[in-house]
């Protein structure tokens, strides 16, 4: 996004997909396959003429991106289907394919995560050096970025205190990691229990998830960007860390295309559900910036806000809004408010946005749908605890451990057959509903 479009006129569009064997569905690090040039040299990036596809620190993930700024989101769900029937199609040579959702159902990151070996090594191995990324928080998190486009400082100010207020509805519409281990998670937006905890080593990286209040570019590499490279200048003495993309709130500027990404959405089961998303939540954007000013926007506290995330990850489409500030600065004049609720009343949406949530509002976000298919089909309510890891090695009755095992390759199985399903959803560009 080198050239400064308006606000609302240049859009950048990210999205990660899980390599997978196609008989097993595990990961399969195999990313280097998809980002061989003609001349058969792995590149850390191809381009092509609407599209560009990266890697980012997993052998097993694949990232496609807009090349460059969009005017238009219209086109991104089609252009990003077909890269999929693209790589779906090469990856089938090797007995491989995508899978969709925020996180791997059953993949075991301590035996199962490669570090991706080419261009850009030496940043990865500088982040596993100091955090150690063979776990979920690192290797096992796929999302949807979406950039917005600015084109001067009161542009910059206005989406960065309307972006602070939709960050914590996010994940209530977006949530797509259920599952964990093979087991329920008791987070229905699972990926983002791991992004809020996987750098607080060092807390200056990621804050509060929620922005800073900022003004411009000046407040904001003083206020978080300076803070950020002096908290992991010990940890990094040759300075391969220190740029803006360090920053892991949120939403964080991205200054050198003078964009702000934001970061928070879940990967859904295909681009047809994704770009529904992201128009929904543009669309409150620009709600929100037309009818709400900035000193309104920003009265609301990092606190107040991180509080309704957590609920957010915890519950999903059934969020409830309680907080009487954001209540009525959303300009409604009650004591608790559905989240739904908010967006299904945008007045600014077109009709394939407003269908697509009253889909939500009927079947849930993805990891509902997720959940409620699995328990239909006779999956065993075995819930994650992010206290242990693994489940039978913490069991010493015999017995009781063989029950667990039965149980385990049961739902494994179970998971299986619906992940799938799902992958079919995103070669078919579908969307989930449970059956």
């Amino acid at each position: 996004m080198k050239d400064k479009l308006s606000l609302f006129h240049a859009f950048g569009i990210e999205a990660e997909y899980m390599i997978v064997r196609r008989d097993s569905l595990d990961v399969d690090p195999s990313a280097s396959f998809l980002l061989a040039d003609e001349n058969k040299i792995i590149q850390n990036e191809l381009t092509f003429e609407k599209t560009a596809w990266s890697n980012e620190l997993a052998s097993h993930l694949i990232e496609m991106k807009t090349n460059g700024p969009v005017n238009q989101l219209d086109e991104v769900e089609s252009i990003f289907h077909k890269d999929v029937l693209r790589m779906n199609s090469l990856l089938k040579e090797k007995n491989l394919m995508l899978m969709p959702t925020a996180m791997h159902p059953w993949m075991d990151p301590n035996k199962e995560f490669v570090i991706w070996p080419h261009e850009n090594q030496e940043i990865y191995n500088a982040y596993d050096e100091i955090f150690n990324c063979k776990g979920h928080g690192w290797s096992n998190l796929q999302s949807v970025h979406i950039n917005l486009g600015y084109s001067n400082e009161e542009e910059f100010e206005s989406v960065h205190a309307a972006i602070r207020i939709l960050l914590p509805l996010i994940p209530a519409l977006a949530a797509s990691s259920p599952i964990l281990e093979s087991r329920r998670s008791k987070y229905l937006d699972t990926r983002l229990f791991f992004y809020f905890n996987n750098q607080k080593k060092i807390s200056q990286i990621s804050g509060d998830i929620i922005p800073e209040i900022i003004k411009n570019e000046e407040q904001y590499r003083s206020l978080i960007l300076e803070p950020m490279y002096k908290a992991i200048a010990s940890y990094d003495p040759n300075q391969i860390l220190q740029d803006e993309w360090l920053n892991s709130r949120g939403a964080i500027a991205r200054f050198d295309r003078s964009a702000i990404e934001i970061r928070l959405m879940d990967i859904q089961e295909c681009p047809k559900a994704d770009l529904s998303l992201v128009k929904v939540f543009i669309a409150f954007l620009q709600h929100l910036i037309e009818k709400c000013s900035m000193d309104k926007m920003n009265s609301i506290s990092n606190m107040e806000l991180k509080e309704l995330l957590d609920s957010s990850i915890l519950h999903g489409s059934k969020t409830i809004i309680n907080n009487p500030k954001i209540i009525q600065l959303l300009g409604y004049h009650q004591d608790s408010l559905p989240i739904l609720e908010v967006f299904r009343n945008l007045s600014n949406l077109q009709n394939g946005e407003a269908q697509y949530l009253n889909l939500l509002s009927k079947y849930g976000s993805l990891s509902e749908r997720i959940l409620t298919h699995l328990k239909s089909h006779g999956f065993v309510d075995d819930v994650w605890n992010e206290k242990i890891e693994g489940s039978s090695k913490h069991i010493e009755n015999q017995e009781l451990h063989k029950t667990n095992l039965v149980t385990q390759e049961k739902n494994l199985q179970l998971l299986k057959k619906t992940y799938t399903i799902l992958s079919d959803c995103l070669d078919k560009n579908e969307i989930f509903l449970p059956t």
